[in-house]
């Protein structure tokens, strides 16, 4: 490889390869990435099982407020 650079640097262009990076810094970077997916894997999950509750408890609440209307008609029928 080169040894010195073409542009003016100083710096040979082995020492910026990613191949030659110390071994903690690729595993650091490497679990801080595995770290950010899963984070993101929790907040997908996370948000997908709290919209499945909420969806459960809107669709019971529908079903009140229908029976509250039958019931409601039927006491205006009945007055009528």
């Amino acid at each position: 490889m080169f040894t010195w650079c073409t542009a003016g640097g100083s710096w040979a262009s082995s020492d910026t390869s990613w191949r030659n990076a110390p071994r903690n810094t690729v595993i650091t970077q490497l679990l801080l990435l595995c770290a950010i997916l899963l984070f993101c894997l929790g907040l997908l999950l996370g948000s997908s099982w709290t919209l499945q509750a909420v969806q459960l408890k809107l669709r019971r609440q529908a079903e009140e407020r229908r029976k509250l209307d039958e019931e409601w008609s039927a006491l205006r029928k009945v007055r009528r």
